[in-house]
């Protein structure tokens, strides 16, 4: 794993957890909205209530006012039952982030478990090669043949010396 996965990662879940905190605020919201709508009911009911009871006491024929009231109630009831299956999603939906939340972080502590067990592979490794490379230098040093060394005495002479700084070429008479 490479740090651009890690730090997609880690984006990834920022992402996440923006996301709940988008989720928390719409859950705020649609409480709200269910209070309103609950609110709206009672104020049906009551509308209807009083419409109802004008129509008993006094007599009056008050149905188109009883049909409105009723048809009131019913659309507090219904809007009522749309925000609350509204939030039933929404908390299914938070449910849902918790768990991925989760499994990003198990699988952040298994690929960390991952990175360090490579890097113990690789010092292994490492290790075993600078073994192995010592045993190669040590066996070439056993089977090299020793440098023969010359010995100069006095009336061993160098016959010529080139003046031009470039190489330099000796000649040796070795007398025998």
């Amino acid at each position: 794993m490479n740090w651009e996965e890690i730090y997609g990662g880690i984006r990834a879940f920022a992402g996440r957890a923006a996301t709940k905190i988008n989720q928390t605020a719409d859950m705020a919201a649609l409480q709200v909205k269910l209070s309103m709508a609950e609110h709206k009911l009672e104020e049906a009911y009551a509308a209807l209530g009083k419409v109802s009871f004008g129509h008993f006491v006094e007599d009056k024929e008050n149905f188109d006012q009883i049909s409105v009231g009723i048809t009131n109630v019913k659309d507090a009831m219904l809007e009522i039952r749309s925000v609350k299956k509204q939030i039933e999603e929404l908390k299914e939906r938070a449910i849902e982030v918790e768990k991925e939340v989760v499994n990003f972080k198990d699988t952040v502590a298994e690929t960390a478990a991952e990175a360090a067990q490579a890097v113990k592979v690789a010092k292994a490794a490492k290790e075993d090669a600078e073994e192995r490379a010592a045993a190669v230098r040590a066996k070439q040093q056993e089977e090299a043949e020793p440098l023969e060394i010359f010995d100069f005495d006095e009336d061993d002479f160098i016959t010529d010396v080139s003046d031009s700084g470039d190489e330099v070429e000796i000649d040796l008479e070795i007398e025998e």
